[in-house]
């Protein structure tokens, strides 16, 4: 079954599954969530200051002891 989405910026997208019943499609009210959410992001600058967040996680192996790493240890709580 497969299902086609057409996107604000004339792009095609076209999602398809070999077994409807085992790998459902996704809920097209989900992904418009998921862009409006994304979009909201963007415009607020949160994703550049996410992706720096992440960023910094990868690179910090030890934590400062002055507690100036505290809030990548706050982030990596939440995603964990």
């Amino acid at each position: 079954y497969p299902m086609s989405v057409t996107l604000k910026h004339l792009t095609y997208v076209t999602l398809s599954t070999p077994d409807p019943d085992k790998y459902p499609l996704p809920n097209l009210t989900y992904l418009a969530i998921h862009a409006a959410c994304d979009k909201v992001s963007c415009f607020s600058g949160a994703s550049a200051y996410i992706e720096n967040v992440l960023r910094r996680m990868e690179d910090t192996l030890v934590l400062a002891e002055d507690g100036g790493s505290s809030e990548l240890l706050y982030a990596a709580m939440l995603t964990s």
